[in-house]
């Protein structure tokens, strides 16, 4: 184990090596400035040519964690990102970026907690993104689209999520569409982080904000594969789960905001067929002129569930890849699967870098005889 982890590193370190070769090589070509990491490690690079990293540390205490009695556990964790980028042409951009995430005090520490050095991401961008109405991005990224309720970086956890991608953006902010084919990166604390084959996602969101000014409109179709599920009468197969949905953002008058979204599964679960469906649907408002710029909001979410596993339907809905951890924090647990749940809260900004969050949450089971799975 220990020549796998001399390997890696020093695999990543060619890596590192490699840009900073083009970087030097690159040294006396003209091009436009680079979007720098937010930790410059210096400021006397050229413009073409960046590199920065963060540090990231904090220390959980959970308390009859699985919701069981003396389960309690204290730990650690740390996080150190490195970035490297080289962007040589305005329409060519190339960009990696190294993690180390440790537990420092966490006992037999997965993936979610621990991942020693390891890339994190490593992408080429082909197409300007500024100017053009075409740019393609290939390679280890993150993906991120809406609200982050489907499919988001889940960047609270201390190894985050990865992709590894193709990426076609058409349009702009206001009026495009990207298409995608992606296989979410599986984390290996002992290894190098790889894919797992037939584990895939793909497909289209598209941004259709110009039909409705001053609102967020957004349309999507998405396809996710899984290899090997077990459908309910006991027969193992693949399961092909299609998601298509609607997204709107928008500001209301008097200080009342809104957002709402609905996603509709079709597909296949093994032998099963799948009908399922969530949404949320959210109001919030924001007193002009008010110290500490509160604003209220109440949330009703719902996903539905499979009463009967034996009826040949999976109405289980799949939540996908979310980022569910920045809208219900600890209890992103519970998910976005056979729930509804309410929520009400207030968030206030005593200062500007600073920002505080109160909500409470009541949830019960969508269908009481289907089996919760968390």
């Amino acid at each position: 184990m220990t020549h796998v982890r001399k390997s890696q590193q020093i695999i990543c370190l060619l890596v590192m090596f490699i840009f900073s070769s083009l970087a030097v090589a690159q040294q006396d070509a003209a091009s436009s400035e680079l979007p720098r990491p937010a930790t410059s490690a210096t400021k006397q690079t050229p413009s073409w040519f960046s590199v920065g990293a963060a540090y990231r540390f904090r220390f959980e205490s959970r308390l009859a964690s699985d919701f069981r009695e003396g389960n309690d556990d204290g730990y650690g964790l740390s996080q150190i990102l490195v970035d490297v980028g080289i962007k040589p042409k305005p329409w060519l951009n190339f960009h990696f970026q190294g993690q180390d995430a440790r537990a420092p005090g966490k006992e037999n520490a997965n993936g979610v907690f621990r991942d020693p050095f390891d890339v994190r991401q490593v992408w080429v961008e082909i197409g300007d993104p500024e100017k053009g109405w075409v740019h393609a991005r290939v390679g280890r990224q993150e993906l991120s689209y809406g609200g982050q309720r489907l499919i988001g970086p889940l960047a609270w956890t201390n190894t985050a999520r990865q992709f590894d991608a193709a990426k076609v953006t058409v349009g702009k902010d206001d009026l495009g569409f990207d298409v995608f084919a992606a296989s979410v990166v599986q984390i290996d604390p002992s290894g190098f982080n790889r894919h797992r084959d037939g584990n895939n996602l793909h497909g289209i969101y598209g941004r259709l904000n110009r039909l409705v000014p001053g609102s967020k409109l957004e349309a999507f179709i998405l396809w996710k594969t899984t290899p090997l599920v077990i459908s309910g009468n006991g027969t193992p197969g693949d399961a092909d789960t299609y998601t298509a949905g609607v997204r709107f953002v928008r500001k209301l008058a008097a200080g009342f905001d809104t957002e709402m979204e609905a996603a509709r599964q079709f597909g296949t679960f093994g032998v099963d067929d799948i009908p399922a469906w969530g949404g949320y649907w959210v109001l919030g408002y924001t007193p002009a002129d008010v110290k500490l710029s509160p604003r209220f909001s109440v949330e009703y979410q719902y996903g539905s569930g499979d009463s009967d596993p034996t009826d040949g339907r999976y109405q289980t809905f799949d939540q996908l890849f979310p980022t569910g951890h920045l809208y219900q924090g600890t209890a992103d647990r519970i998910g976005w699967r056979n729930i509804s749940d309410v929520r009400a809260g207030v968030a206030i900004k005593p200062h500007a870098k600073v920002n505080l969050k109160f909500d409470h949450f009541t949830f019960w089971l969508a269908d009481r005889n289907a089996t919760f799975t968390a």
